[in-house]
């Protein structure tokens, strides 16, 4: 397991599908890993990254712990989707 600064950490993967919030143009996507000594410390790096990344688009963000679980996500000026697995 890596260390940070002495502390075992883990690895999240953050992941952000963004658009112009007009709609024009294609989507991007960004992956960033993050390590982190826990779910709590990852979700405020993923929220702070999200809120960043996504300023003037509209998008989502997902952040997953080391097994692949969703443990937090953001939608930005995108409405609710409309069926289950749906962006």
């Amino acid at each position: 397991m890596p260390q940070l600064a002495g502390v075992p950490t883990s690895g999240f993967e953050l992941r952000i599908l963004r658009r112009p919030c007009d709609g024009s143009g294609r989507i991007e996507t960004r992956h960033i890993h993050i390590e982190a000594s826990s779910g709590d410390q990852a979700i405020a790096q993923g929220r702070f990254l999200a809120e960043a990344i996504l300023e003037g688009w509209s998008g989502v963000a997902t952040l997953t712990n080391e097994a692949g679980a969703l443990i937090w996500s953001t939608r930005k000026d995108m409405p609710p989707p409309t069926a289950p697995g749906m962006i």
